[in-house]
């Protein structure tokens, strides 16, 4: 829930590091293939306020798409899959009521 709510904060702007965001990438990094890679740039992007020659709308998309392409390599290496289903079961438990697709009548 912390990697996926830092996910949703990138939009807003730079998220700063945290504990629990520290905490939730060395858990995963631990349960995970090994590579470290996918996580250390997870770390940098999610802080990034900048690129060069890049416009303030520009700078967010790639933030946000960054910070989400390394969250789903993080996932799969621990065996997770980021389906529609699971994205809104979190969002269920970060208290947000909707109903997962699955669900929906």
């Amino acid at each position: 829930l912390v990697i996926d709510e830092a996910c949703h904060q990138c939009a807003k702007g730079a998220v700063k590091p945290s504990f629990s965001i520290r905490l939730a990438l060395a858990s995963l990094y631990a349960l995970g293939d090994g590579d470290k890679s996918m996580f250390e740039d997870f770390w940098k992007e999610m802080q990034r306020e900048e690129y060069p020659h890049a416009s303030p709308t520009h700078v967010v998309y790639r933030r946000v798409t960054y910070t989400r392409t390394h969250y789903n390599r993080i996932a799969r290496s621990v065996g997770v899959e980021l389906t529609p289903d699971f994205l809104a079961r979190m969002d269920r438990a970060k208290g947000k009521h909707e109903r997962a697709p699955s669900e929906k009548i």
